[in-house]
């Protein structure tokens, strides 16, 4: 009798270890807290006073329009004192510029920026975007084709799209990897300015999209991609110059919606929207 009851107390251990378990299985590889944000930088920045400045940046694109995310670029955006800002439409003088995306895509925007002077403590610097909380995946930044869909900095000298690298299922059956190196490009500026021989200026601009979410206990898992470029220069410049930079699609991890898991949560978010 008294083994009976061992092995009953036993079994049914078992069955609420089992159970427990599961449920912290289930819960914890189900992905949710699912966010994503689009970022915006420009910076320039000079060791020394330089003075008479006129620069051209060129801005992020899409749908023919200076674009972040959703929202529309307008000088507003880039009020700053002691600039004066405008956007413009530039064609560099002299240089030949391939079109990576079709013709009605590739419009070119510029930031000019001019100031009497501008001086390490009068830099101008504009940081833009913020992460932002997504019901459902679907609405995620589309971070392995950027070009037509998001925002990518225009135009661009000697470009090729670069196409994501083959995605190979991983061990976690509802998300894929994916990774492909960084592919260099230039892109055309114009910069004008009187400095002293010493003085080093440097402009930098970046656009980068991101998702993120949670799954296996807390552990995030993600996706990006970034557009950037930098010049820098010691002493004057004046005119057209080619900014060295780097574009990165199809980075990180990604759904696979077609898994029962993923469906699974996508049906859900539907119906609770």
């Amino acid at each position: 009798m008294e083994l009976k009851m061992k092995i009953y107390t036993l079994f049914a251990v078992s069955i609420i270890l089992a159970m427990l378990i599961s449920g912290c299985t289930q819960s914890s590889f189900t992905p949710g807290y699912f966010q994503s944000a689009r970022v915006y930088e420009i910076d320039i920045t000079s060791s020394d006073t330089i003075s008479n400045v006129t620069i051209y940046v060129p801005l992020p694109v899409n749908h023919e329009k200076p674009m972040l995310g959703p929202s529309e670029l307008t000088e507003q955006t880039f009020r700053k004192d002691n600039f004066s800002v405008d956007i413009i439409q530039a064609i560099p003088q002299g240089l030949v510029i391939n079109k990576p995306i079709p013709e009605k895509e590739n419009y070119s925007w510029y930031l000019k920026v001019t100031a009497m002077q501008i001086s390490r403590e009068n830099n101008f610097h504009i940081i833009l975007g913020n992460p932002r909380s997504v019901l459902s995946p679907y609405s995620f930044v589309e971070t392995r084709f950027p070009f037509g869909n998001e925002s990518v900095f225009l135009p661009k000298i000697d470009f090729t799209i670069p196409s994501p690298a083959n995605l190979t299922l991983s061990p976690v059956t509802w998300d894929f990897d994916s990774a492909t190196e960084k592919v260099p490009q230039r892109v055309p500026i114009f910069v004008e300015y009187s400095a002293p021989s010493s003085a080093r200026v440097e402009i930098f601009s970046d656009i980068a999209g991101d998702n993120t979410w949670k799954e296996q206990d807390d552990e995030s898992f993600g996706n990006s991609y970034d557009d950037e470029f930098d010049w820098t220069n010691t002493g004057e410049a004046h005119g057209w110059q080619i900014a060295s930079g780097t574009f990165t699609a199809a980075k990180g991890s990604y759904p696979n919606f077609s898994s029962p898991v993923w469906q699974a949560v996508i049906q859900a978010n539907t119906t609770e929207g």
